[in-house]
């Protein structure tokens, strides 16, 4: 419990000094993301976070990614690196909110010319998870797409930038029972 306390409080400070500085290569966005649970009448919500900080003019950065809902977290600093100004990699070791403790991320970005895809690859105490998300730009404030999460569902995503907030929603349908939901969400870049 200690090193899960201790990993947080870095994290956070982390996170906070990333905002704070806020400079054109750093990042640090915070969401919040709900949907109706599999049941379709239970709802459910989620808080993630992740900041991202150059190592000094090098291709290499920090990261850390979090996750809070009502019964689990995750928080799981790490080291990316930047293959080309269109594409990154991060790997990413922390700690959940299980027994089991441990927890391992590993992402790949690609983008440019209006195009985001996002992969996010989980594995730990609690088991596998993944998210996926691909967009394209269609004007300055609409972005189409698709997203796919473990646990919530597969579907379109259309997502509409207001300054520094980008609101998004996507009707989703579960691959275990074909169950149809609606996964949405917020988020607010601090750069």
């Amino acid at each position: 419990m200690k090193t899960i306390v201790l990993l947080a409080l870095a994290a956070i400070v982390f996170v906070l000094g990333v905002a704070a500085s806020a400079t054109a290569q750093s990042t640090t966005i915070a969401g919040e993301q709900f949907w109706f649970g599999q049941d379709g009448k239970t709802f459910q919500d989620e808080v993630n976070f992740l900041g991202m900080k150059p190592i000094g003019s090098t291709k290499w950065f920090l990261s850390v990614w979090g996750q809070w809902d009502e019964g689990w977290g995750q928080i799981t600093p790490g080291v990316g690196y930047n293959m080309t100004s269109w594409s990154s990699v991060t790997f990413q070791f922390g700690v959940e909110k299980h027994p089991g403790v441990w927890r391992t991320n590993g992402t790949l970005w690609v983008g440019g010319r209006g195009y985001n895809s996002l992969l996010i690859l989980e594995t730990g105490a609690s088991g596998y998870w993944y998210k996926y998300l691909g967009t394209k730009k269609v004007s300055s404030r609409l972005d189409l797409g698709a997203i796919s999460q473990r646990f919530v569902g597969t579907g379109p995503v259309i997502q509409v930038h207001l300054s520094k907030f980008v609101v998004w929603s996507a009707p989703v349908t579960l691959k275990t029972d074909g169950s149809v939901s609606n996964l949405s969400g917020v988020t607010y870049s601090f750069y």
